[in-house]
């Protein structure tokens, strides 16, 4: 019997980092981990030859594009996506995630996002309202289906910041089901772009998620509420940051 949940992970030029995550992987046994990697020029090719994930190296259009080429690749009934340098949280089984895995079309965990000056608990609050704003289920901590990827397809290469926004989008418009698991199953450093806290880093977020609303927009109401969110909310962030809060 083949493994039920496949691990996707996406490198470039991260080999260090990438080790921290095979090794977290390989400990919990059990699952399919399939590492694309963009042709890094840093060992990581040479590193991957010498363990036992599925890889491949080669040039790719981003991480969306990577991340795409490792589902397609992926045989569990459910694929996590964990970056160079994400790991499985202390104390995690693979039962105790499997146990959690009851056919819903996303089981997502909360993620513990860990920054110098502080660890930040990113909740998973599921396919809710609060998505309609922003990112509400944190892909590291994210079981989806490997057959709801097939339905809607995966993450899309236009995007290079918040691919992942725009599939949960995407999947809440499909009608996917999604569960909700109030325990951290990973841990992210806080080096990704998508957790990058510098004023630069936020613009660019920013950008693309109003691009992402305007996409998935469904009518008039939609548009009015976007206009007035997006009004205020960057001026409210740009405060923040200012103030030392992000």
């Amino acid at each position: 019997m083949g493994a039920r949940v496949s691990v996707v992970t996406a490198v470039w030029n991260a080999r260090e980092a990438l080790k921290k995550t095979v090794a977290s992987v390989a400990a919990m046994g059990g699952i399919d981990h399939v590492v694309v990697d963009g042709a890094s020029s840093d060992g990581t090719p040479e590193y991957l030859g010498q363990t036992g994930t599925r890889w491949i190296s080669e040039p790719d259009k981003g991480i969306a594009d990577a991340m795409t080429k490792g589902i397609g690749m992926a045989t569990g009934e459910y694929v996590l996506i964990l970056q160079a340098g994400d790991l499985f949280a202390p104390g995690v089984t693979l039962d105790e995630l499997e146990a959690e895995l009851d056919g819903s079309d996303i089981v997502s965990f909360d993620v513990l996002v860990t920054h110098p000056d502080g660890d930040v608990r990113f909740l998973s609050r599921g396919l809710g309202a609060k998505l309609e704003t922003s990112m509400s289920v944190p892909h590291q901590g994210a079981f989806v289906r490997r057959d709801l990827y097939d339905r809607i397809g995966a993450f899309e290469a236009q995007y290079k910041v918040g691919m992942d926004y725009e599939f949960m989008l995407r999947a809440k418009r499909a009608g996917a089901s999604c569960k909700v698991v109030g325990r951290i199953s990973s841990i992210m450093p806080a080096d990704g772009i998508s957790a990058r806290r510098d004023w630069p880093s936020l613009q660019k977020r920013l950008a693309e998620n109003r691009l992402i609303h305007s996409v998935h927009a469904r009518g008039l109401r939609d548009r009015i509420v976007q206009k007035i969110y997006w009004s205020i909310y960057p001026l409210y962030k740009r405060l923040r940051h200012i103030g030392g809060r992000r």
